[in-house]
């Protein structure tokens, strides 16, 4: 009787407190410089219905302010956009059409036509080089292949084949000169015209309320960090300040976790003697600690967040995605809640198996073009 007493107290304590935050959680312009549309009366306002949206999160934010907690952010389709359309250039098209892509193979396949017009690119994708000049080939052919861009007779490479790959693509180059032409890639398809910056509100408002905030992602964490870096660079506000996320080069933790460096885990290749090699780097994910073989995505984002960012530093009570691939972190996140835990899902544009958790009661989504 006396742990269920307890326990009945832990509930109604937590929601007199999640209830009292949200009635009096306001959010700010200041806060929240990219959500206009809730303040065009000079003040907030609820009434818009993402702007209610945008209150609850505040409250929850709010509600752990100081308290050490952890949230975990998808990169693609949740920071950034993934409609990038490139210009008019080798590779760019495919039977007539423009080629769609994220920022990752966006970036490799600019680097691809523009390695030789630059001196700082001329260390780019060295094993990829079977001409003096001109466009790399080899690099968009295997480009078009892993992003299932062309259909192999030997069937489409998936899972930790095709993430392996792609992260394994910058072999032989050095992380400061792969930072040096991500740069330059940037500051032709600027991050003014992909970044989600409502979403990026969110996460430095996390950063600012003493949140652990860790980006867990598909894509290579040496290209995420230097976009972040970006971003910082062409905020003239100094709003954004992402901390340890946007370090450049990337610096990755401890595969022990008892160092702590950047809080960003996504697919990238070992680096050794200053250079990546063609081999993927599985600190997060360690072969021998599991019976199968897992790429960061998909169950293996649920695998870092159990077996590395909780037991090394604190709770996730947070996770932010938009597609399948964050279904199994989101759900395990979302299962955490407690007698004295709240936890929160928030789904951008969510599709595939994600988009199954759009009623759940902790989780809340928005369209956002």
């Amino acid at each position: 009787m006396k742990k269920i007493t307890l326990g009945l107290f832990f509930v109604l304590f937590l929601q007199s407190a999640l209830s009292e935050v949200l009635t009096s959680s306001v959010p700010t312009l200041a806060e929240y410089p990219h959500w206009k549309e809730c303040f065009e009366t000079g003040t907030f306002s609820n009434k818009p219905k993402n702007c209610s949206k945008l209150q609850k999160i505040n409250a929850f934010i709010d509600l752990y302010k100081g308290k050490a907690a952890a949230a975990v952010f998808d990169f693609d389709g949740t920071l950034y956009h993934e409609d990038i359309h490139l210009d008019e250039e080798h590779g760019t098209t495919l039977k007539g059409k423009k080629v769609q892509v994220v920022a990752q193979p966006a970036w490799h396949r600019w680097a691809a036509n523009h390695w030789d017009r630059y001196p700082q690119l001329q260390q780019l994708f060295p094993l990829y080089r079977t001409e003096n000049n001109g466009p790399l080939t080899a690099l968009i052919n295997i480009d078009n292949y892993l992003e299932g861009k062309v259909n192999a007779k030997t069937g489409k490479v998936s899972g930790y084949h095709k993430f392996r790959q792609i992260a394994t693509l910058e072999a032989g180059m050095t992380p400061e000169n792969m930072a040096k032409g991500v740069s330059l890639y940037l500051d032709k398809y600027s991050p003014n015209d992909y970044a989600i910056y409502v979403v990026l509100d969110i996460m430095q408002n996390m950063i600012n309320h003493q949140f652990k905030v860790w980006i867990v992602t598909g894509s290579n964490p040496y290209l995420v960090s230097v976009v972040l870096h970006k971003i910082e660079q062409l905020d003239t506000t100094g709003y954004f300040n992402f901390g340890d996320l946007s370090a450049v080069p990337h610096q990755p933790s401890s595969r022990d976790g008892k160092l702590i460096n950047s809080r960003i885990i996504g697919n990238a290749a070992k680096v050794y003697n200053g250079k990546f090699t063609a081999v993927w780097d599985d600190r997060y994910l360690p072969r021998d600690k599991y019976d199968e073989i897992y790429a960061v995505m998909n169950e293996g984002k649920r695998l870092i967040i159990k077996d590395y960012i909780e037991p090394n530093e604190t709770e996730v009570v947070a996770c932010i995605g938009n597609s399948g691939g964050d279904y199994a972190m989101m759900n395990y996140v979302l299962d955490n809640k407690s007698e004295t835990t709240e936890t929160l899902g928030i789904l951008i544009n969510p599709r595939g198996k994600l988009a199954t958790l759009v009623d759940h009661p902790d989780t809340i989504t928005f369209g956002i073009k």
